[in-house]
């Protein structure tokens, strides 16, 4: 296991968001954040008409923004299911 996931796997602060717990995890580790639960509830877009979008980060002071479709599997998979690079577009669009 490599040290990313060793460090995700002991998040267990992290594990009630599902899916976007590691797209949280990938915020904190880019942009230094602490408190992800406030950023989960500023961020997360996921639901039933998240428009293809699970996260938006805006960070104005920095002039960064990001969008992201998660997706985590148990399993090991050579890649993500190719619909989720269509919805990323989909959400950007």
């Amino acid at each position: 296991m490599q040290t990313w996931e060793q460090a995700f796997q002991s998040r267990t602060d992290l594990t009630r968001y599902g899916d976007n717990a590691l797209g949280l995890f990938a915020l904190a580790l880019r942009f230094g954040l602490d408190d992800l639960d406030t950023v989960a509830a500023d961020s997360l877009t996921d639901g039933s008409d998240d428009k293809k979008c699970d996260i938006i980060y805006i960070d104005p002071d920095e002039g960064h923004a990001v969008l992201a479709q998660c997706y985590y599997s148990t399993r090991t998979r050579s890649s993500a299911p190719a619909n989720k690079a269509s919805d990323l577009n989909t959400a950007v669009t």
